[in-house]
């Protein structure tokens, strides 16, 4: 069956350690509120007549531990940072686009006085935030440019 092809348990846990430190940037690891969170994977979803209760409790772990390995998260660091660059990839493919290879900082400014820069969905939601944290790391008035709540 396809489900022996999933990583032991250990081999899964000693990847979401590396994982944790090394991608996530995170020092402290606290396995005991990983291994809580396992525990709520009881096995009700996969305990059919081909598998016992003890087998789908300890394949619905591995499939979780799995799915939390290869979840990618972002710290705030890494968020303003992708910020700053997005802003620049935007500025120089645009003038990229219309031939314009030397720019001065008015035709910057003239660009991003003529852009929408919009958050999605409600103003409760994490888009307003992001788009907050987006002027303030691309040092962006509110009101020098058009915002649209959608």
């Amino acid at each position: 069956m396809k489900y022996k092809k999933l990583p032991s348990y250990d081999t899964l846990m000693f990847t979401l350690r590396k994982t944790i430190s090394t991608a996530w940037h995170i020092n402290t690891i606290h396995e005991v509120g990983i291994n809580k969170w396992l525990n709520n994977f009881e096995g009700d979803a996969l305990c059919t007549k081909d598998f016992e209760r003890e087998e789908a409790r300890d394949l619905e772990k591995r499939i979780a531990l799995f799915l939390l390995c290869n979840f990618i998260y972002y710290n705030e660091e890494e968020v303003k940072h992708l910020m700053k660059v997005m802003i620049e990839k935007f500025i120089h493919e645009y003038f990229l686009s219309h031939n314009l290879i030397e720019v001065n900082n008015d035709e910057i400014d003239s660009l991003i006085g003529k852009t929408t820069f919009s958050p999605l969905g409600n103003q409760s939601e994490s888009s307003s935030y992001m788009l907050y944290l987006f002027r303030q790391i691309n040092d962006l008035s509110k009101y020098d440019t058009t915002l649209q709540l959608l």
